[in-house]
């Protein structure tokens, strides 16, 4: 591998400096190995993702104490889609459906008296709609047809999909609803868009919905427990402190 291949990674001390920060400062970062915070700074400065705003962070066992891996979270794959393309919710509330029609259920493997919380997310994104409305233009100019043929036979519209599924007795920080929805847009985002590094855990059982990230106009107690919850496993240190640490000591 190639310096200038390397460069993506950030510089040896850039790395460091980020995973001592992260150590240090982030809600239960004393918990994390040497090895643990490298891995997290680096994939951070690679992909310009941000744990304080997690958009990515560190699933840990909560028995053992050691981690699993890293992983994106929703904010992460939010900002990681606006930058290819950026996107937008098509129909429902912001692009959420509730799925209750028997046919639909059918399809995802539920039968029609299920007491399980089905959400779809649907989104189009500017590349995907470009590239269509390219693409009926050219069978338009070829063909001399009218627009509603050339339409039809382009195909629908690109529309991404995604589906978040809770099932009754699941145990999980969010309300029912609130995890569908959750898993419905993680779903439609991954579809659409990658983010590969070695280390990411895009599935890890029972961890998904444990990421502090809620839908701020519909659970913001939610939130608020969940960030007092990481705030307890932090060490308690006021600024002056974290800041002599790091070597940033004032006059």
């Amino acid at each position: 591998m190639s310096s200038n291949s390397l460069s993506v990674y950030g510089s040896r001390e850039e790395v460091r400096e980020l995973a001592e920060r992260f150590r240090r400062m982030l809600p239960g970062g004393a918990k994390m190995s040497e090895g643990d915070a490298l891995a997290l700074a680096q994939i951070g400065l690679a992909h310009d993702l941000d744990a304080f705003n997690k958009e990515i962070w560190l699933i840990f066992n909560e028995d053992t104490g050691k981690s699993y891996g890293i992983m994106v979270g929703i904010a992460g794959w939010r900002k990681h889609a606006q930058r290819i393309s950026p996107y937008w919710g098509v129909g429902g509330t912001n692009g959420f459906h509730r799925i209750t029609e028997p046919d639909k259920l059918a399809f995802y493997g539920l039968k029609p008296d299920t007491a399980a919380i089905v959400y779809e997310y649907r989104f189009a994104d500017e590349k995907s709609i470009e590239a269509w409305s390219r693409a009926v233009d050219t069978i338009m100019k070829a063909t001399k047809c009218s627009l509603e043929q050339a339409q039809k036979m382009a195909g629908p519209m690109p529309i991404n999909i995604g589906v978040g599924i809770f099932e009754p007795g699941e145990r999980s920080k969010m309300k029912g609803f609130q995890a569908a929805m959750y898993r419905a847009e993680r779903d439609a985002l991954r579809r659409r868009y990658t983010i590969k590094f070695i280390g990411a855990l895009p599935e890890v059982a029972g961890s998904e919905d444990d990421e502090p990230e809620v839908y701020d106009t519909q659970a913001q107690e939610v939130e608020a427990a969940a960030e007092a919850q990481a705030e307890s496993k932090a060490e308690k240190r006021d600024a002056e402190q974290i800041l002599s640490e790091l070597g940033y000591d004032r006059a």
